[in-house]
């Protein structure tokens, strides 16, 4: 599915990367390098890069990790009036290059197992916008145009690309939004109501592609002196398929950066007018809408959570006078105000939640707070960046940045000072990152020293992936974890599914029950019976035979005990439970489904 700020996303990396060099000025010093400090079920992977730069040398940032633990990199110039990056690669499981491109390159777009690179022609004394179609695991181009030949478009921003799970190309073109295949054949264009003479910027938004498979695109207003002209009813908010269908299209002028998908609905909001409203993803009917305090409120954020509901982090900036308060503000399934919390911090964000939902942790500058989720309540404060002599342990769920915090994967992540006289602009941090699956089941921690404005993620195979301006650095599980979900949800689970021998092995005790199996254990012989209706299984650990109704069935793997739970292999569960599965190997999530 197409991230829908995933161009914005990749061009903070780069800023934050910029920073942690000091926007590319600084002398060769040893504290850009990430060091290994202890760990816990993780082990050192690989490095890649120096630990230390140059005035003039490129950046490094990362761009995609992979499930398979590789990793997609960009090197940044200095001076980048020619492109964003002057070499994009990738990078094996054991660090080693496998490929790599140079030029002047706009920007890159990933989604899923898809890689388009959107990059300048070579050959001609202006720029032509080019877009390549690559292959990741070997870099072969798969599919090449360039705009001017295809389309008769010029200067594409680099922003108004998005792709879909399929590979196709999506650009915006002022009051245009073309749809075209790798090799820039024009498979539908669509034009806005807005007339296209009357703004030189975008009018469209790339469109995202739902968890439905569907398109989701909005148009607005970017020439401020033009805005005053246009009626309220042509901004729109509109769903497509794929072939460019028009499925429906709502009154909604949306000014988010993304659009959060919750079931069977899409949340989106407007900082101008402060108005957030839910949409249908079935037909576009608005299920609520919210119209917050006047503002003008900016830097809006909504983030929505599995339990229904959603959250607003905004700016009142109504003083004009360059302070401003930060609120989140909690509106429940149906769209109204729960709460709103003020902590006083300049900047924060609701950034985790707890496994019963009954508390969120919210991010501050300073501090994370955890709260309560049904009034709003600050239960407790931690200061985020606090002596690395205290205690490091975790507080929170705080995701990377290459996932949400309500979908596949969670880290808990802490930074502190070095020493107790330390500052935060000192070079040298320490971190601590453990990460979870979706179900909450710990996979291990890294301690890690690295310079502040170090940037981090936790890859789909839940690799811990740290770098600086100079260098990369992997830290890996000892174990393959994979997340499972129930019918589509995540159930609590104290030790994560895993992946051996190419197997996958379930832990019974937690699934079972919430699947309605019934469980009986014989410690005398080991022995796990499964009973629901008329199935009936009995395994044993360690022995690679099972007894399915009554006849003998042989196992690749047999059950066994890790960290004092029964694992089994999922093709058991499958029986059991007479249900399906859907693998999803971008994000190494199993979904078992019992509701056929």
């Amino acid at each position: 599915m197409v991230h829908s700020a995933s161009s914005k996303f990749i061009t903070l990396l780069v800023i934050l990367g910029l920073l942690s060099a000091g926007g590319g000025a600084v002398s060769a010093a040893p504290s850009l390098a990430v060091g290994l400090q202890s760990s816990q079920g993780y082990q050192s992977a690989w490095t890649f890069g120096t630990a230390s730069i140059g005035e003039y040398d490129p950046s490094l940032a990362v761009l995609h990790a992979y499930a398979d633990g590789s990793v997609l990199y960009g090197k940044v110039p200095v001076f980048s009036g020619t492109g964003r990056f002057m070499e994009i690669g990738l990078l094996s499981r054991n660090g080693t290059i496998v490929w790599k491109r140079s030029g002047a390159i706009f920007n890159v777009h990933t989604q899923g197992e898809k890689l388009v690179v959107h990059d300048s022609a070579p050959g001609f004394d202006h720029r032509v916008d080019r877009f390549l179609t690559i292959r990741p695991k070997d870099g072969a181009v798969l599919g090449t145009f360039n705009t001017q030949s295809k389309l008769g478009l010029d200067y594409i921003d680099d922003t108004n690309v998005s792709i879909d799970d399929a590979g196709r190309i999506y650009i915006v073109n002022g009051a245009s939004l073309y749809a075209v295949s790798a090799s820039g054949s024009l498979l539908w264009k669509k034009t806005s109501e807005i007339p296209a003479d009357w703004s030189s910027d975008a009018i469209f938004a790339p469109p995202v592609q739902g968890p439905d498979g569907h398109l989701y695109a909005w148009t607005g207003c970017y020439a401020s002196q033009m805005c005053s002209m246009i009626g309220d009813d042509q901004y729109r908010i509109l769903s497509f398929d794929v072939q460019g269908k028009l499925l429906w299209s709502a009154q909604f002028e949306n000014s988010t950066d993304a659009l959060n998908f919750q079931d069977d609905r899409v949340v989106v909001g407007n900082s101008f007018s402060d108005m957030f409203a839910a949409f249908s993803t079935v037909d576009g009917k608005k299920l609520w809408s919210y119209q917050a305090a006047s503002g003008p409120w900016n830097m809006v954020e909504t983030e929505t959570d599995p339990f229904g509901w959603t959250f607003i982090d905004a700016v009142d900036s109504n003083d004009y006078g360059g302070a401003y308060t930060r609120y989140v503000t909690a509106l429940d399934e149906k769209g109204a105000k729960r709460w709103q919390l003020k902590l006083g911090e300049t900047q924060y964000r609701v950034s985790g939640y707890s496994a019963d939902g009954k508390f969120l942790f919210v991010e501050g500058d300073n501090a994370m707070y955890t709260v309560s989720r049904s009034d709003g309540k600050v239960t407790s404060r931690r200061a985020n960046y606090q002596p690395a002599s205290k205690s490091a342990a975790s507080l929170g769920l705080v995701s990377g940045p290459n996932v949400k915090w309500s979908e596949h994967q969670f880290t808990a992540f802490d930074r502190f000072y070095r020493s107790a006289n330390a500052t935060p602009d000192d070079q040298s941090w320490v971190y601590k990152a453990a990460p979870s699956t979706a179900n909450w089941a710990p996979v291990g921690n890294v301690t890690f020293t690295a310079p502040p404005y170090a940037l981090w993620m936790t890859a789909p195979n839940y690799d811990i992936i740290v770098w600086t301006s100079s260098q990369i650095r992997v830290f890996r599980p000892s174990i393959s974890p994979v997340s499972v979900l129930l019918n589509g949800s995540p159930v609590v689970l104290t030790q994560p599914a895993i992946v051996t021998n190419g197997v996958t092995l379930i832990p019974l005790r937690g699934l079972m029950e919430k699947a309605g199996v019934k469980l009986e254990w014989n410690p005398a012989t080991a022995a796990i019976t499964l009973t629901k209706g008329s199935s009936k299984i009995r395994l044993t650990v360690g022995s690679k035979t099972a007894v399915v109704n009554g006849k003998a069935k042989a196992l690749e793997v047999a059950p066994q005990v890790r960290n004092g739970t029964t694992m089994v292999p999922l093709r058991m569960i499958l029986e059991t439970l007479n249900a399906a599965v859907t693998w999803d190997v971008a994000t190494q999530t199993v979904d078992i489904r019992t509701e056929q």
